[in-house]
């Protein structure tokens, strides 16, 4: 295995070499080479497994790109290798279908509660209690926090405020669809007292995934400016949320007869002496 030390590194393969890079300790990129093999040996099993694999990377791709927007504060703090590893255990844990075609169900789905983007901080360092989430009227989410509280060390030195918001995620893995949708920002002062705190967000028909964001900032001229320390910001899997099942309406798809056949017709009394023949006669 080689280092690569030129100018234009490079990912992926390149004639019978292979580009690809690792993060050391400093969170730093090392890029480094390897020769790629001539032929690949796989069995059945070894398809079915890699199956498996590609649909867990495939989801985890999708949160990833999803949460783009608030996930690129974090930099080298949230590994993606540990977001794969998630679903990969998940879809391992599918006992319903063969392998090969195991999928992510929603039993299995709340294994990702607890889970934490950023490894330095998690949201339960900064709240009093549990969240609760409750539903409103079936178009609202509520999320009920009880307080938010940080200590006086010294990496909360010059923090002045504190921002909370709340990020909702369905996820529909069939289809490749993903919309995060994120609440109000709601800024608290350092020196006042924890306080419950609402946040609502729109209710969707898919699965769900409930992320909290708690982060720090200090005042200057008025406005909030986000700390860059990443020991004083979090964001975390609070819930996961089912499927809203549609009721079903049940209609008649038998046609209407609108036409009566004469063999169903009621015959009268003094017709009854009568012989109809329904064929015709041949002459």
């Amino acid at each position: 295995m080689s280092r690569q030390t030129g100018f234009f590194p490079y990912s992926g393969k390149l004639k019978d070499r292979v580009g690809y890079y690792r993060k050391n300790k400093k969170g730093e990129k090392e890029w480094w080479t390897r020769q790629a093999a001539e032929h690949v040996r796989r069995t059945a099993a070894t398809k079915r497994a890699a199956t498996d694999f590609g649909t867990a990377c495939r989801c985890s791709r999708l949160v990833r790109h999803a949460l783009r927007p608030w996930l690129q504060y974090y930099g080298y703090h949230f590994d993606h290798n540990r977001l794969n590893k998630a679903f990969i255990n998940l879809v391992k844990a599918d006992t319903a279908h063969k392998t090969g075609f195991k999928l992510p169900t929603h039993q299995n789905m709340q294994s990702l509660r607890g889970f934490h983007f950023n490894t330095v901080k998690t949201t339960h360092d900064f709240l009093t209690g549990t969240p609760v989430i409750t539903n409103e009227n079936g178009n609202r989410t509520a999320v009920l926090l009880p307080g938010i509280h940080i200590s006086n060390a010294k990496r909360y030195k010059g923090i002045t405020h504190i921002t909370v918001k709340a990020i909702a995620l369905p996820f529909n893995f069939r289809q490749n669809t993903t919309a995060a949708v994120a609440s109000e920002t709601i800024t608290i002062k350092r020196n006042n007292a924890p306080q419950p705190i609402t946040l609502t967000l729109p209710a969707s028909k898919e699965q769900t995934l409930i992320m909290l964001e708690i982060q720090c900032g200090y005042e200057i001229n008025g406005s909030i400016v986000i700390s860059p320390k990443k020991e004083t910001a979090a964001i975390d899997i609070i819930a996961v949320l089912p499927a809203r099942k549609t009721p079903k309406v049940k209609t008649n798809k038998t046609p209407q007869l609108r036409i009566i056949p004469l063999c169903c017709q009621t015959v009268k009394k003094h017709q009854s002496r009568r012989r109809v023949s329904v064929y015709p006669l041949k002459e």
